[in-house]
């Protein structure tokens, strides 16, 4: 017997359209705990008080490798003078020519004092509690922990529909314009955060109960 756990419906529906004998759905995402850890020092210094906008992942080798979509975001800033960007890039990716590529490719366009590419060993929780909003304009993407800690902590979300999304996320077509991204990542970010979702907190259980279920069966 074929027994598939999936944490979206789409994937529970296409395993039984497949014929798994057994589909379960359990929700994906544990949030962490929620601490008073503040910026790092390196981001809070570059900030110097600025609102931002966050985005977060791998930089790819050139615009045409924009998975997560630093070279896009560039594009942006150009056109939005007004826009503060943090980076959050992960030390457990890739690193070398890309990022200095992509570090060279923001001061040939003057962007050093807006957007700013931080090397990041730690929780982005801190970053996820200060910014206007999450920007997550992906080409492709899973279901994202990212996304769902950002709506725990009760942070706009406005992200590409490139796939299916939480509730509660924005989307947007990649393929809109330079000004429609932008005139939606300042609307998102005028809305203001949201309550903390606290109901989260139980999926830690719900998980931990489901897989006892199964190894008892």
């Amino acid at each position: 017997a074929t027994v598939v756990v999936g944490v979206n419906q789409q994937i529970c529906q296409r395993a039984e359209e497949l014929g798994a004998s057994r589909v379960l759905h359990i929700p994906g995402f544990i949030p962490p705990i929620n601490t008073d850890e503040p910026l790092p020092s390196a981001v809070d210094q570059w900030l110097g008080g600025r609102s931002f906008v966050l985005m977060s992942g791998e930089i790819g080798q050139c615009a045409q490798d924009d998975l997560y979509g630093a070279y896009r975001l560039l594009e942006l800033a150009e056109a939005d003078r007004s826009m503060v960007t943090v980076i959050y890039a992960y030390l457990i990716t890739r690193r070398g020519d890309e990022e200095v590529k992509f570090l060279r490719e923001v001061q040939s366009r003057g962007l050093q004092e807006r957007v700013f590419v931080y090397r990041s060993s730690g929780s982005i929780q801190p970053a996820l509690k200060k910014c206007q909003m999450l920007f997550r304009p992906t080409t492709t993407d899973g279901d994202s922990n990212l996304i769902r800690e950002a709506l725990s902590l009760g942070t706009p979300v406005l992200a590409s529909d490139s796939v299916e999304r939480p509730v509660g996320v924005h989307t947007i077509g990649l393929e809109q314009p330079d000004l429609a991204l932008i005139d939606e990542i300042h609307r998102v970010g005028a809305e203001g955060r949201g309550q903390p979702n606290l109901g989260m907190s139980g999926n830690a259980e719900a998980i931990v109960q489901l897989f006892l279920d199964l190894l008892r069966k």
